[in-house]
């Protein structure tokens, strides 16, 4: 009985372990992280999953193969890593690798080859806007804006 007891208290407090690195590393990239601005193609709002989120299609998914450090091809899925230069407002991929690069990087998966351009998610593909924003579709690009660390990516609000 006694040992069925420690058992549970040791789950139990890896869990909440888990929970709190979790917590951590999302606290960590919103206090000390470094602010992205990417743009996204133009929004169909016909292709909301439900009425308050939207599928982001950012303009740095697709991106040349010239940018591309690797010796050998990719594998659909594979994790890549894209480095990012200011260009006015707005970041832009300036580099594409499998190592971790110093500067402002983002983590993201390979998804297929199309002609002279690859294309990558982010993981930041679908959001979530609060309820009662009022969204309008149009042929405007978006803005979106990023926390990015070493630990961690996540977006922090969307200007349409």
């Amino acid at each position: 009985m006694m040992k069925k007891r420690a058992i549970l208290i040791v789950l139990v407090a890896m869990q909440l372990i888990v929970l709190f690195v979790m917590a951590g590393l999302r606290y960590y990239t919103k206090e000390n992280g470094t602010d992205l601005i990417l743009l996204t193609e133009p929004v169909d709002l016909k292709q909301m999953v439900y009425e308050d989120t939207v599928y982001l299609t950012y303009d740095a998914q697709r991106i040349s193969w010239s940018k591309w450090e690797g010796k050998t091809s990719l594998k659909d899925g594979e994790p890549i890593y894209v480095l990012f230069e200011k260009k006015g407002d707005i970041y832009e991929p300036t580099r594409v690798s499998r190592e971790k690069m110093k500067g402002i990087v983002l983590r993201a998966k390979y998804q297929y080859n199309d002609t002279g351009f690859m294309h990558v998610t982010y993981g930041m593909e679908r959001y979530r806007f609060s309820p009662n924003t009022k969204i309008e579709s149009g042929e405007r690009k978006w803005q979106v804006y990023i926390k990015t660390s070493p630990y961690h990516q996540f977006v922090t609000r969307i200007l349409p």
